[in-house]
């Protein structure tokens, strides 16, 4: 019998491959971040599905030519603040 390779990894061996507790793989197989299949009262995942999650989960980076937006009123630091009637007449 000419079987493909379906190696099933359980929620420990998940842990252990990402660096993450046992208890936050149960939590993403529960929140149906990660797909699992329960056999016999246990759950196994399949690598590929290991792999989707992780890709879903990919952090975006601003690149160096987007700066984060000025903010609208430049921040006084030094000397005292303005008071409200100064605030409310600026505007």
């Amino acid at each position: 019998m000419n079987l493909p390779d379906r190696t099933l990894l359980t929620v420990s061996d998940v842990a252990e491959t990402t660096g993450l507790s046992p208890n936050a793989v149960y939590r993403a197989i529960w929140d149906g971040e990660l797909r699992a299949s329960k056999l016999r009262g246990r759950l196994r995942i399949q690598p590929a599905d290991l792999d989707a999650w992780i890709d879903s989960n990919l952090v975006t980076t601003r690149g160096v030519n987007n700066p984060p937006p000025a903010p609208a009123r430049p921040l006084r630091r030094n000397g005292p603040g303005r008071g409200l009637r100064e605030l409310l007449e600026g505007e």
